[in-house]
C-alpha cells in the first residue's frame, strides 16, 4: 500500500494497481498478500516471474463495498498495532545495546560503568571450566547418511542459534534415528543446556536450548555447556552475545590458529 500520492515511480518489475470506487484498497491489499494464486508462481527454487497479464487474470470472491471497508479497517488496525509494537521492540533492542555496553566491564577494566546498588567489588577473571566443571562437550560429527527428514532425535544446527534466541525452523528440521544415534555414540542434549556456535556469523553466538518436544543432538560445530547451580545461564549468554565478546572471538581464534601452525612448523 502506498500512503502518499505523487511521491513514487515504478520500475519495470513492479505492477501498480489503482482500485476503482467499488473496491476498498486496504481490503484488496489484505486479500492479495500471501494469496494462494500468487504463491503458486514461486516454487522456492527458480526465479519467480509473475507477469502483468497473470496479475490481471486473478479471480477472487469480493463482498459488498461496505463489508470490504469493515474488513480493510480491521486489518489496518492490526497492521498499525504491529507497527507500533515493532517500533517499541526496536527501541528496546537499542536500549539493551546501551545496557550491554555499560553493565559489563570494558577491555582492560574490572568493573562495569553501571551497577546495581550494593555491589562494589572488582569482577574476577575465571576460567569457564572452573564454574561449570567437566560438563563442556562438543556436538557430533554427523555424516550425510545419518541425517533424515524424520526420526527420534532432532538435530540442532548452527542455523538454529541466534544471538540469544533459538530459531526454530521446524519446517526444515533434520533428524537422526535411534540406530544412527547408537552407531555414533552420540551426545544427547537437553532443554536448558547452553549451546555456542563456533561458526560465523557471528562465531560465539549463544543460546539456552528450549524444549523442542523431541530428543535432541547437535552438530560438531556447537559447544555444549550443562550449567550447575553456581552458574547463571542468562548472565552468561548475555555476556557471550555482547559486542565486546563477539568482536574479541575472531582475534582470539586467529591467534590460536597461528600458534597451532607455528607449533606444527
Amino acid at each position: 500500500m502506498i500512503s502518499e500520492e505523487n511521491k513514487y515511480s515504478l520500475n519495470q518489475r513492479i505492477a501498480g494497481i489503482t482500485p476503482h470506487a467499488d473496491t476498498n484498497s486496504y481490503f484488496l491489499h489484505s486479500l492479495m498478500n500471501r494469496n494462494h494464486y500468487f504463491l503458486r508462481f514461486d516454487d522456492g527454487v527458480s526465479q519467480t516471474n509473475l507477469s502483468k497479464k497473470e496479475v490481471e487474470k486473478w479471480v477472487e470472491l469480493y463482498p459488498s463495498y461496505g463489508e470490504q471497508q469493515k474488513i480493510g479497517s480491521f486489518f489496518k488496525q492490526l497492521d498499525d498495532t504491529i507497527d507500533l509494537h515493532q517500533r517499541k521492540l526496536d527501541l528496546l533492542k537499542e536500549q539493551k545495546k546501551g545496557y550491554l555496553q555499560k553493565m559489563f566491564p570494558k577491555n582492560g577494566e574490572k568493573v562495569p560503568e553501571l551497577r546495581f546498588a550494593g555491589f562494589a567489588d572488582d569482577w574476577e577473571q575465571r576460567k569457564l571450566k572452573d564454574y561449570v566443571g567437566p560438563v563442556i562437550s562438543d556436538g557430533d560429527w554427523i555424516e550425510k547418511e545419518h541425517i533424515h527428514d524424520s526420526g527420534v532425535y532432532r538435530i540442532i544446527q548452527t542455523g538454529n542459534l541466534g544471538l540469544g534466541e533459538f530459531h526454530d525452523k521446524s519446517s526444515s528440521a533434520k533428524y537422526m534415528n535411534e540406530e544412527s544415534f547408537n552407531i555414533l555414540n552420540a551426545n544427547e542434549i537437553f532443554p536448558n543446556d547452553i549451546l555456542i556456535s563456533r561458526l560465523a556469523d557471528p562465531a560465539g553466538r549463544t543460546i539456552i536450548l528450549p524444549d523442542t518436544k523431541n530428543k535432541m543432538v547437535t552438530a560438531v560445530d556447537v559447544t555444549i555447556i550443562r550449567p550447575n547451580k553456581l552458574f547463571d545461564s542468562y548472565f552468561f549468554i548475555t555476556e557471550m552475545n555482547s559486542t565486546v565478546v563477539l568482536n574479541k572471538i575472531p582475534k582470539v581464534s586467529a591467534e590460536h590458529l597461528i600458534k597451532e601452525l607455528a607449533e606444527e612448523i
